[in-house]
């Protein structure tokens, strides 16, 4: 999965820590793409709480969605 500069700027608007359909909402890849990622183990980290439900931190997001943008040039620190 490759994301735009876009997306990574819009992932900086998210919440500390947030569920797939946050994260699907604010970077605009549906979470069956997040959820795909997190089955083969190719995503960002993530922690299931005891209820079930997947989180992600904003710090690992950022992190992984940086190591996979389109075009590094375009990226503005």
């Amino acid at each position: 999965m490759r994301f735009t500069a876009a997306q990574l700027a819009a992932a900086r608007t998210l919440p500390r820590i947030c569920t797939v359909g946050v994260l699907a909402a604010v970077t605009e890849v549906p979470v069956s793409v997040w959820t795909r990622l997190r089955d083969t183990v190719d995503g960002p980290s993530y922690e299931t709480s005891v209820n079930g439900v997947t989180v992600y931190r904003r710090s690992d997001v950022l992190h992984y969605m940086h190591r996979n943008i389109e075009d590094p040039m375009e990226v503005k620190e």
